[in-house]
């Protein structure tokens, strides 16, 4: 069972997640990974399978914050700044980047 929590709050439980979601074969986690994350309102724009982990890009919004994901990667071109995240999920990266502005 998931539980998302939010300062403290449960804001729903999920049963049809397994416990061991990992135990998935890749298409499994893929799926699940994937049908969570439209669930939550996030826009799924690539998915690569080639990796030891499966690699889901997501579209930059202010929901990403709360995948507790981590910043792998900066890149400066002139004065503009990018940001790429990386979060796990189900087994699988969920990876999103964002425009920092000028640096």
């Amino acid at each position: 069972m998931l539980m998302v929590r939010q300062e403290n709050k449960v804001l729903y439980r999920r049963t049809d997640i397994p416990a061991r979601p990992d135990a998935l074969d890749i298409n499994g986690r893929v799926r699940l990974c994937e049908s969570w994350l439209n669930r939550q309102g996030f826009q799924v724009l690539c998915i690569e399978t080639t990796f030891r982990n499966p690699r889901i890009t997501i579209r930059a919004t202010e929901r990403c914050t709360q995948l507790a994901g981590a910043t792998f990667r900066y890149e400066r071109v002139g004065k503009q700044e990018r940001r790429y995240h990386v979060a796990p999920l189900f087994g699988c990266e969920v990876r999103w980047m964002e425009d920092g502005g000028e640096a």
